[in-house]
């Protein structure tokens, strides 16, 4: 039998910048992707990572998401306000975990 996602949930992190209720709003975008699989497995993917870190790591607290728990971080395009916390993130998460870009997410 193969693997086979189940569901899929996204959870919008930080986006524009625009403050609702207890949550945190500036410049750029992230989101966490989970994947749950036929198996009962998981995988915890970040999607971007802001701007820069005050808000993604507050808004992380809100939503009670433990950062350390992400398998993978996928970068959409290289501009800062889709990269620009990358490297907090990654102090974060305290361990190595994949990153994925495109080649041309580097180039001026």
């Amino acid at each position: 039998m193969s693997r086979k996602i189940d569901e899929v949930q996204i959870r919008i992190l930080v986006d524009g910048k625009v403050n609702v209720g207890k949550f945190m709003g500036e410049g750029g975008f992230a989101a966490l992707v989970d994947i749950y699989y036929n198996d009962k497995s998981a995988k915890k993917l970040l999607f971007d990572t802001g701007g820069s870190t005050p808000a993604l790591i507050h808004n992380l607290k809100q939503m009670e998401i433990e950062i350390s728990l992400v398998d993978m971080i996928i970068l959409s395009h290289g501009h800062w306000d889709h990269v620009g916390g990358l490297m907090e993130i990654l102090k974060q998460i305290d361990r190595r975990v994949p990153v994925l870009f495109h080649p041309f997410t580097a180039v001026p």
